[in-house]
């Protein structure tokens, strides 16, 4: 999450480009999944997620994380129903 940038840091890359904000809308999007498995292997969260997830471990303990992980998940949406994601957005319009 580090890697990514903030509101403000967005608009200080977007004002050093030389343009100015004129509209910024804030909203989320939410992705539901029916449990760990569906999740895991939704094509947004391979993109997305999976390789620095996998960076994380040496080789050997890869196998056995994601096997919990997807377990911890499983045992979760069948208590909650569901898993929900939550994505930050924002939209900005500039101009020169």
């Amino acid at each position: 999450i580090n890697h990514r940038g903030t509101i403000e840091s967005t608009h200080l890359l977007i004002e050093k480009s030389g343009l100015k904000i004129y509209k910024q809308e804030i909203s989320e999007y939410k992705m539901r999944f029916l449990n760990g498995t569906t999740f895991l292997n939704h094509s947004f969260i391979i993109i997305a997620f999976i390789d620095s997830w996998r960076n994380m471990f040496d080789e050997e303990d890869k196998v056995n994380f994601f096997e919990r992980f997807e377990a911890k998940l499983n045992e979760y949406g069948k208590e909650k129903g569901e898993l929900c994601l939550t994505i930050p957005m924002i939209y900005i319009e500039c101009r020169k």
